[in-house]
This record gives structure tokens, sequence and C-alpha cells, in this order.
């Protein structure tokens, strides 16, 4: 069901249930905020952030897999499975955020939600096999993309440089 050059089955779905969400989240969440000025570009930049991470993380788990000579998983790619696990608060939170920007016109956001979605997964995707195939030595980097996966290493943490603002939107839009 994959292939080097397009995306899994899997990411489709993904892909597709994030459209669906981000166009029925400005229905069935109230707005907090009706400020403009809430929408900014460093928010735009983190919300792409962890929209591509997800799917970066998924072609990089189907592709060492290969190069490593393990089975595909049966559950997808429980590395992705994971990271959306522990990074919940922030996909949500850009879901809502990316939701507030959509036409009002329910096809319409869903289109673009879709658009948005199948661009953020050509990056990641593309992002992850340039990583792969500049490397010297693809089993190394594999075996380091497992290893830091686990070790949540590959999760939003107050390291990474978007975290300020993922928090902010977090805070604006996701009820604890």
């Amino acid at each position: 069901m994959t292939t080097n050059q397009g995306a899994t089955t899997i990411d489709r779905l993904i892909a597709i249930g994030l459209a669906l969400l981000a166009a029925s989240a400005a229905a069935a969440e109230p707005n907090p905020t009706d400020n403009p000025s809430s929408f900014t570009p460093q928010r735009d930049a983190a919300v792409v952030y962890v929209k591509e991470r997800s799917f970066y993380i998924s072609r990089m788990a189907q592709r060492c897999r290969k190069i490593l000579d393990m089975p595909e998983s049966p559950d997808s790619q429980p590395e992705a499975t994971a990271w959306n696990a522990a990074n919940r608060r922030y996909s949500t939170a850009v879901a809502i955020y990316e939701s507030k920007q959509q036409p009002a016109d329910p096809i319409q956001a869903f289109q673009s939600s879709l658009a948005l979605g199948k661009e953020r997964l050509k990056s990641a995707y593309a992002k992850a096999d340039r990583e792969l195939d500049s490397s010297d030595d693809r089993t190394l980097r594999c075996n380091r993309f497992f290893a830091d996966s686990q070790a949540g290493k590959l999760d939003i943490t107050p390291q990474d440089e978007h975290y300020e603002v993922l928090e902010g939107i977090a805070r604006e839009f996701v009820r604890r």
C-alpha cells in the first residue's frame, strides 16, 4: 500500500481527518477571541511546524523500516502515533487556530484544509527523503531516528524554536 513517491494510505486518511477537524472546529468551538491580531506569521509558522512534523516522522519511520529490513508495522507507523499522542495538546490547538482562518462555507473550508494538508505532507516527505538520501550512513541515521523517537526527543519541548508560540496558541484554544 505504500510507495516511495506517494503518501501512505494512513497519511492520506490523517490528512483528510485533519481537514475535517479543521473544517468543523470553527462551528464546534466557540471563538475565544475575535481579535484578528491573534493570527500572526509566527503563529502560522508554528502551525506548519506541527502539521509537517507528524508527516515527517511517519515518512522517516516508513523509509527506515525498509532500510533496516524491519517488517511494516500493523499500526501504520507507531512512531507517528506516539508523537501525535505526546503532542496532542499542540495538534488540537493548531487545528482550532487554523479553523478560525478558514472560510465560513464548510465545503470551501474542507477543500482549503485538504489542499493545505496535501502541501504539508509533500513538504514533510521531501524533507525526510532529502535527509535520508543525503546521509552517508542511512543505517546509522535510521537507528538514531528510532532511538530519538522512542526517547521523546522529537516531541515538542521548551527547546523548540516554536515552543513559546505553540504554548500561546494552546493556552488560547485548548481547555485543560
